[in-house]
């Protein structure tokens, strides 16, 4: 049975039409493109399932729980099927709250508070007076890390896990990065709600995103810094959030917000604002100066899973 070299998969010469096996089948075994539509199958068909069955829960953080197995249970039958570790898709269980987590988490807690100090300043913004007092506070502070923490690692998954790493196979990284985050943005328009200005935005944080991966070979930095940045937007700052799920009742203040949508983010909230883009500015210099390029690495994230052995080698089917 034939094998290219690096493939997980294996192309049976001769168990197919030649026409049949140049539609399925590349160099490197299946084609990526069929993988991805493999792949996206079983999420509808397990998310028809499960929404059929009623098993979507009240409570915010059993709904996440629940929509994130979703995603990851077809990953792991892809991973099983490719013969692949699921760290591949970017989520190294060694990295799971870990120094790329808490750089991320870091940052988007910076950049949200940088945020909405100019608008501050701008006397765009004003805190207003706290809603939640003591046990209330303790409870709903809680509830909200765990929330964004779901969040995070749901969307960032979603399009950076086995979506990215599939798809940049086989179109090259940006290109899939640049389809998916398109793909993201496009899903905020069924909402109705005219003053979206700051899509612009969203889809270069999320270019962004996809840089920490390539760069570090990790999602964690991305979760670390999407769960602190809608803490601290839509709880600490209580801003307004049209992301999966919201917008929330609970809020920690009654703020005043005033002023253009292009600074404000409109009805996106702080995450939509323009002044994002100088933010971004900032931290892929950072990026640059701290995770540079590998000019010698055609994948980097082949690079870092052969460097921490993560992938096992590759074996024959059948």
């Amino acid at each position: 049975m034939a094998k290219a070299a690096g493939s997980t998969t294996s192309v049976p010469p001769n168990r197919y039409p030649r026409q049949l096996r140049n539609i399925l089948f590349n160099s490197r075994g299946f084609r990526a493109g069929w993988r991805f539509l493999m792949y996206l199958s079983l999420v509808v068909g397990l998310g028809f399932i499960v929404n059929r069955l009623h098993l979507f829960l009240e409570n915010p953080l059993g709904g996440f729980a629940v929509s994130e197995g979703i995603i990851f249970g077809p990953a792991w039958v892809m991973s099983k099927l490719e013969r692949r570790p699921m760290a591949v898709y970017g989520l190294p269980g060694r990295g799971a709250f870990g120094k790329l987590f808490l750089l991320g988490w870091f940052a988007g807690l910076v950049e949200v508070s940088a945020l909405i100090g100019f608008l501050k300043i701008l006397h765009i913004y004003s805190f207003g007076a706290l809603v939640l007092h003591r046990a209330d506070l303790i409870k709903w502070t809680l509830m909200f890390l765990g929330i964004f923490f779901e969040k995070a690692l749901f969307y960032q998954f979603l399009i950076r896990g086995y979506s990215q790493f599939t798809l940049g196979e086989g179109i090259g990284f940006w290109s899939a990065s640049e389809l998916l985050c398109a793909l993201s943005v496009w899903s905020y328009l069924p909402s109705g709600n005219t003053d979206l200005i700051g899509l612009p935005v969203l889809f270069v944080v999320g270019l962004f995103w996809s840089l920490t991966l390539r760069r570090t070979g990790s999602l964690w930095f991305a979760i670390g810094m999407n769960a602190s940045f809608d803490v601290g937007g839509t709880f600490l700052y209580s801003m307004p959030n049209l992301g999966f799920g919201f917008p929330f009742d609970v809020h920690l203040s009654n703020p005043t917000v005033h002023g253009p949508a292009w600074l404000t983010g409109g009805t996106l909230g702080i995450e939509g604002s323009f002044l994002r883009l100088l933010s971004m500015a900032i931290f892929v210099s950072l990026l640059n100066r701290f995770y540079p390029a590998r000019e010698d690495a055609t994948s980097l994230r082949k690079y870092v899973v052969e460097r921490r052995e993560l992938a096992a080698p590759p074996r024959p089917l059948g």
